[in-house]
């Protein structure tokens, strides 16, 4: 069996990381396209898209633009791995106007 820690970036889901080693560490960071929102840190996006990369994200869905993670979310994840000593493997999917393009703005 394959034990997963899902990580968000917060206090609760990093402690379970540090105390209850898994298999896999991973974190789903929500994407944004819009361009006012991009990280100053261009080392940090850098760093993002090099994560992207590792697992074939770009080419589906292009460059890191933005999240609207607060950009500490970002620096803790990568903080947090260090501590680790392991990898904390990065996932995304379509960008959040993507999804809403696609499926519309259904509201129950």
């Amino acid at each position: 069996m394959k034990t997963i820690n899902s990580l968000s970036g917060g206090k609760t889901s990093s402690y379970l990381a540090m105390n209850y080693p898994a298999d896999y560490n991973i974190f789903s960071l929500v994407c944004i396209d819009d361009e006012n929102c991009r990280p100053s840190d261009k080392k940090m996006i850098q760093a993002v898209n090099d994560k992207f990369e590792k697992y074939g994200y770009l080419q589906k869905h292009g460059e890191f633009v933005a999240t609207a993670e607060d950009d500490k979310i970002l620096k803790v994840m990568f903080d947090l791995e260090e501590m680790l000593g392991s990898e904390i493997v990065w996932v995304r999917g379509d960008s959040f106007e993507t999804v809403v393009k696609k499926h519309g703005n259904v509201v129950p």
